[in-house]
């Protein structure tokens, strides 16, 4: 619902300079080690033949830290792998914090993703901002996209890939949902 507000009402993606998406790249210590410019790293591996870039963030070390979320990792994979993730019908427990350029088209996906997490983050303080949360009266406050950067993390890779595989995650809670409450009919005791 708020990326079709972002995105298909106010066009906020359309505003968002896909040059100035930056990562915060980490060392072996995950702590802070150099900004990534996206566009710069995509430029070089779309050079190569047959390469895909991958955008991961978290990891075993990522709770240490209060930025380890915020810190990314940036490797090339082999196209043909990553255009099978992209195109598999649910996300695999791998790679639910990662983001895979393949083309252009991507850039485009991530700055939907970040126009609806910059209406997220604003709006925070009144409240989440979901179905049951929207009653009459209720103020959206609208951020102002201007031409600035903009830090890729597990948040925005969270939203993007909720956008990406929307319906395999559907369909995965349902049958844990359905999982559950078979589970809990067996268990019931009639009497």
């Amino acid at each position: 619902m708020v990326t079709d507000l972002a995105n298909r009402k106010l066009r906020l993606a359309d505003q968002i300079n896909t040059d100035k998406i930056i990562v915060l790249g980490a060392d072996s210590d995950n702590s802070f080690d150099e900004v990534l410019h996206l566009r710069a790293e995509w430029e070089k591996v779309k050079k190569k033949n047959n390469k895909a870039l991958k955008i991961s963030f978290g990891g075993p070390t990522a709770s240490k830290t209060t930025m380890g979320e915020s810190f990314g990792k940036l490797t090339e994979v082999n196209l043909k792998d990553a255009i099978a993730r992209k195109n598999s019908p649910s996300l695999s427990d791998s790679d639910e914090n990662s983001i895979y350029i393949t083309s252009e088209k991507d850039y485009a996906k991530i700055a939907r993703a970040l126009s609806a997490y910059e209406i997220l983050k604003i709006n925070s303080a009144q409240g989440e901002l979901s179905i049951s949360n929207f009653t009459t009266g209720r103020q959206i406050i609208i951020p102002d996209i201007q031409d600035r950067y903009y830090v890729l993390d597990a948040n925005i890779t969270k939203i993007y890939n909720d956008m990406e595989f929307y319906w395999g995650i559907v369909e995965n809670r349902l049958k844990t949902a359905y999982l559950l409450l078979d589970n809990l009919e067996n268990s019931f005791v009639y009497p």
